[in-house]
């Protein structure tokens, strides 16, 4: 039950969240620390009977924090992973610089009109990002049709595009946890080949429809039980026409 408490002449709003008992400053009026932790309980009590989204209130408080926070935990993310503070650094001021030409101050306001504001072409952007795509789906083409299955046949992908869109689904439109799926399914799908007929201790030899089965099964297991809410890019497929 929501409840308050005094520490040090501040009043703290205490109540039941999703994943236990939490508290926070509200204060030195006790009813408004008591009206906060009914709110947030009773938000707590939706999230856990699953009739509001969990991930509600984390995009809520992402969309309150500012743009300039958030380039700070981009930059302090990329020097972790990269180890290079100079490369982080120097990101971090590109990024920035053309948030400010597009005069972005929060999450919800990054859109093709703000990255056009800032000098950068949609248009060309956009093509970038279909020939590199043209050129990629060429690539895995060729080794379908040279590597994979030595001929071109109908039905030769066997349903890999579904994969790759499960690929980017599970990355979240990122371009590293993509990869990072993307190296995941082309692991077990080279793990069912190499299974096929092998004789496993305490085991046996596996049926080669569940070996085949196999990329198949993680992608539905990884999609239902770890994804959560995947949003796409909110300008994804939509035209762009500049203002005049």
């Amino acid at each position: 039950m929501a409840s308050t408490f005094q520490r040090g002449g501040v009043w703290y709003a205490r109540w039941r969240g999703v994943d236990g008992w939490d508290r926070k400053a509200a204060g030195r009026d006790r009813a408004a620390a008591l009206r906060l932790a009914t709110a947030l309980e009773n938000e707590a009590t939706l999230q856990r009977e699953g009739l509001v989204d969990p991930k509600s209130r984390a995009f809520a408080d992402a969309e309150s924090q500012a743009v300039a926070e958030h380039l700070e935990d981009f930059r302090k993310d990329i020097a972790a992973r990269r180890g290079n503070e100079s490369y982080a650094t120097q990101t971090h001021q590109r990024a920035a610089r053309v948030l400010a030409l597009g005069e972005v101050g929060a999450l919800s306001e990054l859109s093709p009109s703000a990255v056009d504001t800032a000098g950068i072409s949609v248009t060309r952007l956009r093509y970038q990002a279909v020939l590199i795509s043209g050129v990629l789906c060429g690539v895995a083409g060729t080794y379908l049709s040279t590597a994979a299955s030595a001929g071109f046949v109908r039905d030769m992908t066997a349903g890999k595009g579904y994969l790759a869109l499960a690929a980017l689904i599970f990355g979240k439109w990122r371009p590293y946890p993509t990869l990072g799926a993307c190296l995941l399914f082309a692991f077990t799908d080279a793990l069912a080949t190499r299974l096929q007929g092998v004789d496993l201790p305490l085991v046996g030899v596996i049926p080669v429809q569940f070996i085949l089965a196999l990329p198949y099964v993680l992608t539905v297991l990884l999609l239902a039980g770890f994804v959560g809410t995947a949003v796409p890019p909110r300008a994804s497929g939509v035209p762009y026409e500049k203002e005049r």
